[in-house]
């Protein structure tokens, strides 16, 4: 159904509706806010040190991993798909928040993108033989280093750089 459409498109797909359109969906929500209210981090964020942490931290993990299978090869397809996945516990994320204010969250709308290249990856993934089990276990691990690593990073060296709020 979506041969023609390439896994690493898919991949750029969902890194250009992070920055610049998710990042300003979330921006415009007042997500730094949002997120001090729900206690999703351990320290009250600036609103410029949370956009140095995705512009930092987030993006440059993200692009990287996209870059190196672009230039390494399948055998790191993990990377890239653990970008795609990444997307998918954005919006899980987004979605559980949601269903526990029992309101949009900032961010949530764009985050719908992120599912709908999940879903399409997912489907890519069952009808070809191009990624085996293996790939998988390492992207969804990835993935999950992608949502942790920037998050410590952005917590630990983002702070002795940007004010938090009082």
């Amino acid at each position: 159904m979506f041969e023609n459409i390439s896994y690493e498109l898919l991949m750029w797909m969902a890194l250009f509706i992070y920055i610049p359109m998710h990042l300003l969906e979330e921006a415009v929500g007042n997500w730094p806010e949002w997120m001090a209210r729900h206690k999703y981090t351990s320290v009250k964020l600036s609103y410029d040190h949370w956009m140095a942490g995705n512009i930092f931290f987030f993006y440059p993990l993200l692009l990287i991993g996209i870059l190196l299978y672009h230039f390494l090869g399948t055998n790191l397809i993990f990377l890239g798909l653990g970008v795609i996945f990444w997307g998918i516990i954005n919006y899980m994320e987004h979605l559980i928040f949601c269903f526990i204010d029992k309101k949009v969250t900032p961010g949530f709308y764009t985050s719908i993108l992120f599912f709908i290249i999940g879903v399409i990856t997912i489907i890519k993934i069952i009808n070809g033989k191009d990624v085996n089990i293996l790939m998988i276990i390492l992207a969804i691990v990835t993935s999950i280093i992608y949502v942790v690593l920037p998050i410590l990073l952005q917590m630990s060296i983002g702070e002795k750089y940007f004010k938090r709020y009082v």
